[in-house]
């Protein structure tokens, strides 16, 4: 039975969250309005476009190229929802938005195992094994944390690294869903407790560089931090794949603990922590299995992201 704490907090935001929003990615009402008004514009292609003085009021508006007029094969849909997944990533820049959605549409097309993804691929890898694990609570920000347990906890004779990617997007789709967690972001750690040589050998350069490549460029949420933790090893020797693809904004958020978690609590306080990380919260008592049964209610969810991202030349 699913634990209880595993849900999804799809409500509107209240009235505080909002006044963050404002502040971190200059969200109000009016802007909000004007940019749904531009991103339905530039992706139905319109020449049509508002004259700068309509747009006068919006402090989120850059210069638009013709080029970025013209998108007959992108498809996200027109729907405020979605499009505002991305404007708030982008922190209501229209273009930047935009651009965010051709990088999320190629990531999608270079990797054929997310295209047509299916919880019940996933399903006995959920129930079975804990390798991705979404924590129940979020930090003393407010932003969801999101684990990688690449450590002795993913038995690589039974996982590969395919699915474990397969699990992190499907963990994404669903907090992406959160108006909370596209306002305040995210924050990845990499638990490698108990790394071994089973481990290194299936992390691949590929493996990394797909991973670096998604939360940096291709998913549409905040990413806030990634640390690194409960490594024995010399880091070199676990982080070499992934620091060749580490690009420069993420080199000042990335951080590196091994099993001093005195360090990690510096950036998360230890009061929003698990035992499991030092923290003053009870040790996790839940895993992707519990995860198993929110992720089933968002099925509908899921199959439409499938959908989204350059159109099927048969389906124009």
């Amino acid at each position: 039975m699913a634990s209880s704490i595993c849900r999804l907090e799809t409500n509107p935001p209240t009235s505080e969250l909002l006044k963050i929003a404002e502040k971190e990615v200059g969200e109000t009402t009016t802007v909000v309005q004007e940019a749904l008004v531009k991103m339905r514009l530039l992706l139905e292609g319109s020449s049509a476009m508002p004259k700068p003085r309509a747009l006068l009021h919006c402090c989120r508006t850059k210069p638009t190229r013709n080029s970025e007029r013209e998108h007959p094969l992108l498809n996200f849909g027109l729907d405020d929802g979605i499009l505002t997944i991305f404007l708030r990533r982008c922190k209501f820049y229209s273009e930047d938005a935009l651009k965010l959605m051709k990088r999320v549409a190629a990531f999608k097309e270079e990797n054929d195992i997310i295209a047509n993804l299916d919880i019940e691929d996933v399903e006995n890898i959920m129930l079975n094994h804990n390798v991705v694990n979404i924590m129940a609570n979020r930090d003393q920000n407010g932003r969801r944390i999101i684990i990688l347990n690449l450590g002795g906890a993913w038995n690589t004779i039974e996982v590969n690294g395919d699915q474990i990617f397969m699990l992190l997007y499907l963990a994404h789709i669903g907090i992406m869903l959160e108006p909370e967690t596209q306002i305040r972001g995210v924050v990845v750690l990499f638990d490698f407790e108990n790394f071994g040589e089973s481990q290194k050998t299936k992390l691949t350069e590929s493996f990394a560089k797909r991973i670096m490549k998604f939360i940096q460029n291709s998913m549409p949420l905040r990413l806030k931090g990634v640390h690194v933790v409960k490594y024995a090893f010399n880091i070199r020797d676990i982080w070499k794949p992934f620091e060749r693809h580490i690009e420069e904004k993420l080199e000042e958020r990335l951080f590196f603990h091994g099993n001093v978690m005195e360090s990690l609590h510096k950036h998360i306080d230890p009061s929003y922590l698990p035992e499991n990380y030092g923290g003053t919260l009870p040790r996790m008592s839940y895993t992707s299995a519990d995860w198993l049964p929110v992720m089933k209610e968002i099925q509908s969810k899921v199959v439409a992201w499938n959908s989204f991202g350059y159109k099927k030349k048969n389906s124009e």
